[in-house]
């Protein structure tokens, strides 16, 4: 079953805008908040998409896949927030951000792939 084109839509824009969100985070405390909601947005909707693709047939290689590519770096950013917050962690926890970078852009190629081969 082939995701629904708004919910690719979704999910390529709220990584771009995340991004460019991302980019501005320093300079104002709205593009924080942003940047949480696209990034939340787009793990959701990365997700989702990633099971309507595979969840049927390969429901193992589905549950691997969005617990690897967006279960870690959401769990990453949490604990860095955690340690920014309260300092419950005595480690440099920046490394959590570029995780969550990687594993997220390795997420939307994979979707993206799936798309342009027609995978269902």
């Amino acid at each position: 079953m082939h995701p629904p084109a708004p919910l690719s839509l979704v999910m390529v824009f709220s990584f771009l805008l995340a991004g460019v969100s991302y980019f501005y985070a320093g300079r104002s405390r709205w593009c924080v908040a942003l940047t949480v909601l696209l990034a939340l947005a787009f793990f959701a909707s990365a997700s989702a998409s990633l099971w309507l693709v595979l969840g049927e047939r390969h429901a193992g290689w589905a549950i691997l896949s969005i617990t690897l590519l967006a279960g870690v770096p959401l769990a990453a950013l949490v604990i860095f927030a955690v340690d920014v917050a309260w300092g419950l962690f005595c480690t440099e926890m920046t490394y959590a951000v570029v995780v969550a970078w990687l594993l997220g852009l390795m997420l939307l190629l994979l979707n993206l792939v799936f798309l342009a081969v027609g995978c269902s």
